[in-house]
């Protein structure tokens, strides 16, 4: 497994996006930090990890990150995911290593080097602040004013954080839709093939 390091913290916003990667490891610990953040402390193969649920949306990793306990020994930080795509480099289920992190809330960007060889280079994720409605953009809007290839609810604020800690962190997202008029209806849907893919990644 080259991305879990004992005392890596493993973020994510919903558990059925990492479903799979659950059955794989063993529960030690679990603490409810909110009414939606919960916290699991676990091993895989000898390996201890931490699991941090944020639920979704920018405020709640804020929260969660306010919540977090201090005497937590993180090694680094693995944010795991679905996205939306804007661009044709990638389509749907493709595991993607977002490089370059954008808020519509905040003009600050963020820049990781993690791109494998093998996947699509140089993406840049937008975070969104909102939820949106099918009707409230259009993927050549979020192309034009944001230079955006992803849409995601929580990486942005996961590299902040990690970044004002000096914690290592590394971004793995699934595309679950292709952004447009009708995506809503497809991500739940893709979800769980999704949280295959990514389960495979966490335990190469």
């Amino acid at each position: 497994m080259k991305y879990l390091t004992p005392n890596t913290l493993v973020v994510f916003a919903l558990k059925s996006e990492i479903m799979p990667f659950f059955k794989e490891i063993k529960i030690q610990n679990e603490w409810r930090l909110a009414d939606i953040p919960l916290l699991y402390q676990a091993d895989i193969k000898g390996i201890p990890l931490f699991l941090l649920k944020t639920g979704v949306g920018s405020s709640n990793v804020e929260k969660a990150f306010t919540l977090l306990p201090t005497f937590l020994d993180i090694s680094k930080i693995i944010n795991i995911g679905t996205c939306g795509t804007l661009t044709q480099q990638v389509t749907l289920y493709d595991t993607v290593f977002p490089e370059k992190f954008i808020s519509m809330k905040d003009s600050k960007a963020f820049f990781l080097q993690q791109c494998p060889k093998d996947a699509a280079c140089g993406l840049t994720c937008l975070t969104l602040d909102k939820f949106l409605k099918a009707g409230d953009f259009s993927s050549e809007l979020f192309q034009k004013r944001y230079s955006a290839d992803l849409l995601d609810m929580e990486a942005w604020d996961v590299v902040k954080w990690a970044k004002k800690k000096s914690l290592d962190v590394l971004v793995i997202k699934c595309v679950s839709d292709l952004v447009g008029v009708n995506f809503h209806k497809t991500v739940k849907k893709n979800i769980p093939l999704c949280a295959h893919h990514l389960a495979q990644v966490l335990l190469s």
